[in-house]
Parts: C-alpha cells; structure tokens; sequence
C-alpha cells in the first residue's frame, strides 16, 4: 500500500513543479535525507486529485492474493542489493541458472509442485 501512496504523491509534485523546468535540472547533492513533503491540495489539479482518491481505493478494495513463506526465517538470505550489472550470452545465462537450480547445497528437488496463497 505504501507504493500507492509514493506513486499519487510523485503525480502531486509532478503537476506542482510542472513550470519550474529549472527544478530538475539543478545538480543533485551526494548526501541527501528522503523527503516526505506532499504538495498541498489547494492549487493542484482537481482532476489529478480526483484520479489518485479513485485508483487508491480501487486498489484497496482488490482482494489481492499474497503468496505465503515456505521457508522458515532461518533458511531466508539476505538478497544482494550489489548495484552490479552483469551482461552474458544467453545460452550462457541458462547454463549458469541450471548450475544454480541443481546445486544440491541450496535447492531441493521435490516431487511435484508446492502451492501456497492465501488471501490478505
């Protein structure tokens, strides 16, 4: 849900700072705090605020289906957030992939497929 949210405020400040084309081309510093600052109402486009309201609740209405953890906290890793681009062939991509999915160190191949979902 908080992606809905950071997504009507990005349209609030884009509508905000649409004249101020100055604005983004200002050079960035290298140390800065996340800013939670929200364009005020009053000024902003009716529309636009009428669109936000409508595709936020719509999509907190949705009975959205989460899948369900089937490891335990134990067996999670920590994901690599490297910023490292890797460019290869494809075959050797699929050759790599296969390597991974068949080592037995990590992966346990089963007999048939396990589901799990539930809903929110």
């Amino acid at each position: 849900m908080e992606a809905i949210g950071n997504f009507g405020r990005s349209l609030k400040i884009k509508y905000f700072f649409r004249h101020d084309r100055n604005n983004f081309n200002k050079p960035r510093k290298s140390v800065t705090s996340k800013s939670n600052w929200v364009p005020p109402n009053k000024g902003n486009d009716p529309d636009l605020l009428e669109c936000t309201y409508r595709f936020t609740k719509e999509i907190k209405e949705l009975n959205v289906l989460r899948e369900t953890q089937n490891s335990t906290i134990k067996e999670n890793k920590k994901a690599d957030k490297g910023s490292v681009v890797v460019i290869m062939e494809k075959r050797n991509c699929i050759t790599e992939v296969y390597n991974q999915l068949n080592n037995d160190n990590h992966y346990e191949k089963l007999s048939q497929p396990i589901y799990h979902r539930t809903a929110i």
